[in-house]
């Protein structure tokens, strides 16, 4: 039975990116929640801001980018409060992050056995011996075969897979309570895919993990995920369980994104084809619905009012005028092409 109250709870967050082109947001006001044992999808194209929000969680945001309001709160302490020592220590030890370039994480100078020891001996005490004996249990965990042979290999002596694997035994080796997973199969086969996220939900069995899965592959979503939150241009557009997420989407975006799949049962209406490209984050405005330009139900509202956040049913929730109070008053004026 999972608990209630969230493990890991984003409120209000915002992000803002400054570079020489300017100030913009690129995380605006999102929330979101993840209970212990959930896994919940963060889905999106690229640019959404969805790999923004995991850096944010784990404080490790680069330089032109900066938190300006919002509370990430870890197991109920805010972490954006924390010093930067206290952050080392929940690190790995609270919250753990696979990321999408596996190779570049792993330091190519050391053994990967030498690379997961060490997380063994800084967050639970243990002497060299015992860290290696438990490092080379842990790739025999994750699936790798030989993990003694394994454990005396440099990364760029593994396969892609191999150096997932070996990460994954990594993220785990000091049993972390939340999971960021991004997009955590780029690069591999569609066999080697699968086994990674059969590995993950076994670990998430065995040790009751949270994992956010940031990924922009719906059918990946689909399968692995309890709950999915639609993320665009920095806005979190609709959030709700896979299953009323994928049999009755609401938002515009989301029937988009669904419709993008192919199908051989049925043609998708003309209505939910996404349209054009991802807004340019330095011209958007606080004030205004942030997808109304590739919207096909698009109102004379959600170009100068910030959409409401409604519940559509229990847990799904939409960020759009067309489900607000709002729409009835105005008379739901569309915009006109």
């Amino acid at each position: 039975m999972r608990a209630n109250t969230p493990l890991l709870s984003v409120e209000d967050l915002s992000v803002d990116l400054d570079v020489f082109r300017g100030r913009a947001r690129v995380v605006d006001r999102v929330s979101l929640h993840v209970a212990e044992g959930e896994v919940l999808g963060l889905v999106g194209e690229s640019g959404s801001g969805k790999s923004m929000t995991a850096m944010a969680v784990l404080r490790l945001l680069p330089h032109a980018a900066s938190v300006s309001g919002g509370r990430i709160l870890l197991d109920g302490t805010d972490v954006l409060t924390l010093s930067e020592a206290q952050m080392r220590r929940l690190r790995g030890r609270q919250v753990a992050m696979i990321f999408q370039t596996s190779l570049l994480v792993l330091n190519p100078l050391l053994r990967v056995g030498d690379q997961i020891a060490r997380v063994f001996e800084i967050h639970l005490g243990t002497t060299k011996s015992v860290a290696h004996a438990r490092a080379v249990a842990l790739l025999d965990r994750v699936g790798i075969r030989n993990p003694e042979r394994v454990s005396r290999s440099y990364p760029h002596e593994l396969s892609g897979g191999m150096v997932q694997r070996a990460l994954i035994a990594v993220m785990m080796a000091a049993q972390p309570r939340l999971l960021i997973a991004d997009e955590p199969t780029t690069g591999l086969d569609v066999t080697t895919e699968v086994q990674i996220f059969d590995l993950l939900s076994e670990i998430r069995s065995e040790t009751n993990v949270a994992i956010l899965l940031i990924t922009h592959d719906l059918g990946t979503v689909a399968t692995n995920a309890d709950r999915v939150a639609i993320m665009h241009a920095g806005h979190i557009v609709e959030t709700g369980p896979t299953r009323s997420i994928f049999k009755q989407p609401k938002h515009p975006y989301t029937r988009a994104l669904l419709s993008s799949i192919p199908r051989f049962d049925t043609n998708s209406p003309a209505d939910s084809q996404l349209r054009g490209q991802a807004p340019d984050i330095f011209t958007l405005r606080a004030d205004r619905c942030r997808f109304v330009d590739r919207c096909p139900a698009a109102m004379e509202i959600c170009l100068d009012q910030r959409p409401p956040w409604v519940e559509v049913s229990e847990g799904h929730a939409v960020f759009c005028h067309l489900f607000g109070g709002a729409v009835a008053s105005t008379g739901g004026e569309r915009v006109v092409d």
